[in-house]
């Protein structure tokens, strides 16, 4: 073991010793088993709802987006028993088994690239508790309160990590926290107390895994790194209500998460603990692309409308970003040898050349054939990404530069990240989104059916069953 990982492990311990004679996952425990719908405050209870609407119409649009059909294939074809109700697979009309169906709702809503984000603490909750949780509430048939009560803690957990997170070295933190959320949420629902989540959130340290690299590939994996932690989270809750034990320091411990992993502060993780939820601080995407490219989208398609640039009128395309940014969406822009679709989400290059032939960044330029169209991909070949020493940011800010055939040079700096939080976004954006996205996948939906839909989870506190959500729709 590093020393330095040894340090930060003695330091850890001795921070826990001093706040709590607990452990954090004892006290994470207590807070979720104890925390009731009725102590959550009206914020978070409707932030939760508006991004359930987001990652399930992400996930609709994303149904039949690419790998998902191989998935699907794959878990029919292992010859494993359905183990009681089958749970809906969101924009099919298909069901499948409880942690399949985990597995399958959280890969197509991350699969577009289109769902929401904690700026912050660079998690992608919900594409990994909303599945998860969705589907055991189907199974055992609970209410829409016990639904939208784990939903709120499991979101809160995982953006708790990250933002307790020291540094970035490669992990994805989506997957590596997100398991903990899903754990604990999931035990939650299945009625066990505090001890049983406890157990739950020890067993999540054997199902952390996710890094960078297929990102840096464009590998269609980078889709399926949520969905091993929704399944998995959800499978250690099932474990742990089995009375399978596990360690009581799956963070702070010696081999725990924070010393083997990834090194956070307990102290961030546990500052406002149940009173203050960070899901209302999360992100609702405005385009489906990586979130280190939203920046620069905007900053091209201002520059495009606001001079009313044509690619005709551009001699030289540069864009300007940090090294984080360009380690996740400046690499080369080959579809051919990464796959259309991953590289069109997670490429600065075809971004900016998107927007000045298409003017937009929408689904359909993800679609295998926009991103490998002629003129478009020959003019993302051409933009020179450069590493700007002095941005030291991870979402914003991005600067793209045209120097133009006439002799001028234009630019446009965009400071923050586009987009609203699911606490402040407008209702108006967010229904456009879900309209649009639940128009696609598989099973298209027409728009008063969405319309009714859309009034249905409003009002997902009046469920009784959550396996009867999508009746009479």
């Amino acid at each position: 073991m590093r020393l330095s990982n040894m340090a930060h492990a003695l330091k850890t311990q001795t921070a826990l010793s001093e706040q709590t004679a607990s452990t954090l996952s004892q006290t994470l425990a207590r807070h979720v088993s104890a925390t009731a719908f009725d102590a959550l405050p009206a914020q978070a209870v409707a932030a939760a709802k508006r991004l359930i609407l987001d990652t399930m119409a992400v996930a609709w649009a994303g149904s039949d987006a690419t790998g998902i059909e191989a998935v699907k294939n794959t878990l029919a074809s292992s010859g494993q028993p359905s183990g009681g109700p089958a749970c809906t697979l969101w924009g099919t009309g298909e069901t499948a088994p409880m942690q399949e169906a985990a597995f399958l709702n959280s890969a197509a809503a991350a699969a577009l690239d289109f769902d929401s984000l904690h700026l912050e603490a660079l998690v992608h909750s919900q594409v990994v508790t909303l599945p998860a949780l969705w589907a055991l509430a189907e199974h055992f048939h609970l209410s829409g309160k016990q639904l939208l009560t784990a939903l709120v803690l499991a979101d809160d957990i995982n953006c708790r990590l990250g933002l307790s997170a020291q540094g970035h070295d490669g992990w994805f933190f989506t997957s590596i926290f997100g398991v903990f959320g899903a754990a604990s949420a999931s035990a939650k629902l299945l009625g066990l107390g505090e001890a049983g989540i406890a157990h739950a959130l020890g067993a999540a340290l054997f199902q952390v895994s996710g890094t960078q690299q297929s990102m840096q590939e464009k590998s269609l994996t980078k889709r399926f790194m949520a969905a091993f932690a929704a399944k998995g989270g959800l499978f250690c809750a099932l474990l742990a209500r089995a009375g399978v034990t596990a360690p009581a320091m799956p963070f702070e411990g010696k081999f725990g998460l924070f010393t083997l992993y990834q090194q956070c502060d307990p102290a961030v993780l546990l500052d406002g603990l149940g009173a203050r939820y960070e899901n209302s601080r999360i992100t609702i995407k405005k385009y489906p692309s990586c979130g280190c490219s939203h920046a620069l989208t905007e900053a091209a398609l201002l520059l495009v409308e606001r001079h009313d640039i044509r690619p005709a009128d551009v001699a030289v395309i540069r864009v300007r970003i940090s090294e984080f940014m360009n380690r996740m969406v400046g690499g080369e822009f080959d579809p051919q040898r990464n796959g259309a679709q991953v590289t069109g989400q997670f490429s600065a290059q075809y971004a900016v050349a998107c927007v000045l032939f298409r003017r937009r960044f929408a689904l359909e330029d993800i679609q295998p054939a926009n991103v490998t169209e002629q003129d478009v991909a020959a003019c993302a070949r051409s933009v020179r990404v450069e590493i700007d020493p002095d941005n030291t940011g991870q979402i914003a800010p991005a600067e793209v530069i045209f120097e133009m055939r006439s002799g001028r040079r234009l630019s446009e700096k965009v400071e923050f990240f586009p987009g609203g939080t699911s606490g402040q976004i407008a209702q108006s954006t967010l229904h456009d989104k879900v309209y649009d996205c639940m128009r696609q996948g598989i099973q298209p939906w027409s728009r008063d059916r969405i319309g009714r839909f859309i009034d249905r989870v409003q009002g997902l506190e009046a469920v009784c069953d959550m396996a009867d959500l999508f009746k009479d729709l």
